[in-house]
């Protein structure tokens, strides 16, 4: 029973970002405060960290003010990223996720002392359905770019095999 309903979960997920990544994330009038969709992100991924022994490490600037996009989008980013440093990292690793706010710029960085991405993998992670995964659909880089890019913003991956990541945006 509880398999059935992991794998409808799973369905619903895969449809949800199907049709996210078929629309236009910015269609939408929104506003979203970077900090509260930082944190809310964290609180769903911290407790996981925890409880297989990884070292999670938060640090957010004081006010990092209003950006102009739908709060579940940019959720929908920052999950995702999340979920790739929760996968990448065995017990004893690292993962750290830190924001600060300079002028009109906002800077996130969200680093990992994980498995890291082998060259000939990292030039193809924003592809669609590109995915290293057993279980992975291969959209979750290239909706969360997608949704970045058309936000006005940017986003940049640096990662060596066996040593980490590090994901600015």
């Amino acid at each position: 029973n509880s398999e059935i309903m992991r794998n409808v979960d799973r369905i619903e997920h895969l449809v949800r970002t199907l049709l996210s990544y078929a629309g236009d994330p910015t269609e939408r009038q929104a506003s979203a405060d970077m900090g509260d969709v930082l944190r809310e992100a964290w609180r769903r991924f911290e407790p996981e960290l925890r409880a297989h022994g990884k070292q999670p490490s938060l640090d957010l600037a004081a006010d990092l003010g209003q950006v102009a996009a739908d709060p579940v989008v940019l959720a929908q980013v920052f999950n995702s990223l999340l979920a790739n440093a929760v996968e990448a990292t065995r017990p004893g690793d690292s993962v750290a996720l830190s924001a600060q706010r300079r002028g009109a710029q906002l800077r996130v960085e969200l680093s990992d002392s994980g498995a890291g991405i082998a060259p000939a993998q990292l030039q193809n992670i924003f592809k669609p359905f590109f995915t290293t995964k057993p279980r992975g659909m291969g959209l979750g880089l290239p909706l969360a770019r997608r949704i970045v890019l058309r936000l006005g913003g940017q986003i940049q991956i640096d990662s060596r095999a066996g040593r980490g990541t590090v994901v600015r945006l």
